[in-house]
């Protein structure tokens, strides 16, 4: 990789970490607000809820899926867009936190945008 590609990978973590600037952690109770407030018909919580997965994407993506460039924007965005469907469809009466349940469409999302882009990451050289 050469310096371009590492600053347009670092230019595309940043802007990405940028959509959830100033949320916070999201602790068990913010979970349960957010869900709270999706149940009673907020869209605005749902994406905020899919938002506070922004850093979990990043890593899991870093440690599971190394990538750069348009694929990385593009498996980046995939992710989000399944985070926002993984916080309409979790049913909060499970044992599971939110974090626990996105990460199994977020893992899926990577890996899909991977598939579809073999042939530029050369998969199987």
């Amino acid at each position: 990789m050469n310096v371009n590609d590492r600053q347009a990978t670092r230019d595309i973590y940043s802007r990405f970490v940028g959509m959830a600037a100033g949320l916070g952690e999201l602790t068990p109770t913010t979970e349960g607000l957010l869900l709270d407030r999706r149940d009673s018909g907020d869209g605005s919580a749902v994406h905020e809820l899919a938002l506070h997965s922004v850093r979990f994407i990043i890593t899991r993506q870093k440690k599971r899926h190394p990538m750069g460039g348009d694929i990385l924007e593009d498996a980046l965005n995939n992710a989000l867009m399944r985070a926002i469907r993984a916080a309409e469809l979790f049913d909060r009466s499970s044992d599971n936190r939110f974090m626990a349940y996105v990460g199994l469409f977020i893992d899926g999302a990577l890996t899909d945008s991977l598939v579809a882009h073999m042939d530029v990451v050369g998969a199987g050289r």
